[in-house]
Parts: C-alpha cells; sequence; structure tokens
C-alpha cells in the first residue's frame, strides 16, 4: 500500500519501522515515509531484529538475576533444637 501511494506523488516508499499500540492485540503499526531515494529496507529490519534480541536477552538476564537473588535470600538448610518445652529453630 506504501509503495504505491508513494509511487503515485513520484518518490519511495521507505520502512521506517514497527510499533504495537495494544499488547493485548496481534496489530502492528508497520511505517513508511515516501522519499526521494530508495533506501534498503532490510537494512532497518535487521537493525530493528537485532534491537528486539537484545532487549529480550536484557529481559531474561534481569529475571535470571532476580530468581538467583531470591534463591540466595531462601534458606537452604533449617535446623531445630528442643529443650524442655521450647523449640528454636536457625536457617541458614
Amino acid at each position: 500500500m506504501a509503495a504505491g501511494y508513494c509511487k503515485e506523488r513520484g518518490k519511495f516508499a521507505n520502512y521506517q519501522g514497527v510499533s504495537v499500540p495494544n499488547v493485548f492485540t496481534s496489530k502492528e503499526v508497520h511505517t513508511f515515509a515516501c522519499e526521494n531515494e530508495k533506501r534498503n529496507d532490510a537494512q532497518v529490519i535487521a537493525a530493528e531484529k537485532r534491537a528486539y534480541a537484545e532487549a529480550a536477552s536484557a529481559s531474561a538476564q534481569s529475571v535470571a538475576n532476580s530468581l538467583q537473588s531470591l534463591s540466595n535470600s531462601l534458606p537452604t538448610y533449617t535446623t531445630c533444637n528442643t529443650f524442655g518445652s521450647q523449640t528454636s529453630c536457625t536457617s541458614y
């Protein structure tokens, strides 16, 4: 659609990127610009994919760090001693 629209105006449709207006739907909005010279859309798409991959990797690392932090703060060993009617427990 963008290519036809720009062609009618004597220009080229150059891909600018994609956005997701609502994460709860599968709708994507792809943006193009009508320009005098044709650029390589594949380069823009590749850069976008790298950015998404880096963001996903950073997010996964953040989750892993949070889980590791949580597991480090949980007790891994508990010992209890009873003296008479009183029980005392210590977690390490």
